[in-house]
């Protein structure tokens, strides 16, 4: 609930957060053992530098599915490019208890 569920309530995402039959949704297989060293050529950017160049890590993204289907696994993008699509919101109320 505290990093899906009441997030997507919180900006109107009342088809994510949840696993339930008919929800949109996508999984992050995470390993919270694995430690690795940040670097520059191991991140998914054009950027030659990273602010935590050198840092020591433990816990690592395994996989990611998006919809039920693999796009990333083991830091490798998987799916073809265009994969991801644009998600509607409903508008909360805030002031609403």
């Amino acid at each position: 609930r505290m990093m899906c569920a009441n997030p997507a309530q919180t900006f109107g995402f009342t088809e994510k957060g949840t696993l339930d039959p008919g929800t949109d949704a996508d999984i992050v297989l995470f390993d919270p053992n694995e430690s690795y060293t940040i670097t520059a050529e191991d991140n998914a950017s054009i950027s030659d530098y990273s602010i935590y160049e050198g840092r020591e890590v433990t816990g690592r993204v395994e996989r990611t599915y998006l919809r039920g289907e693999p796009i990333a696994d083991d830091g490798e993008i998987v799916a073809d490019p265009g994969y991801g699509e644009f998600v509607a919101r409903e508008r909360p109320d805030w002031e609403a208890e």
